[in-house]
């Protein structure tokens, strides 16, 4: 299937993303539990609409999906085995890096 649709939501949202965006909340950027919502639902609605990417977006996309299960967007129910804000962040910067490499 092609890399429509809420895939390049889902490209775009990885991107805005980036590091200085999501640890600048006090400059109107998205912080990472707002990142967390926000793709969440986005991958959501491309499940629902039935949309593949194709690898090697597929993986990276995947990637991002583990890093956000292991990941509580409630700080009140975070336990010490989940990712902080900042591991998210690095999580997600890794993706990214490896997105940008695909052009």
């Amino acid at each position: 299937m092609r890399d429509t649709g809420c895939v390049r939501r889902l490209r775009r949202t990885l991107r805005s993303a980036r590091i200085a965006r999501i640890e600048s909340p006090g400059h109107g950027e998205m912080s990472a539990p707002d990142f967390a919502r926000s793709w969440l639902a986005a991958r959501r609605e491309a499940l629902r609409r039935k949309e593949r990417p194709r690898e090697p977006l597929s993986s990276a996309l995947d990637r991002v999906f583990s890093a956000l299960e292991d990941y509580s967007i409630d700080p009140a129910l975070r336990d010490e085995t989940d990712l902080t804000d900042e591991e998210l962040v690095a999580s997600v910067r890794a993706v990214l890096t490896g997105i940008d490499r695909l052009g």
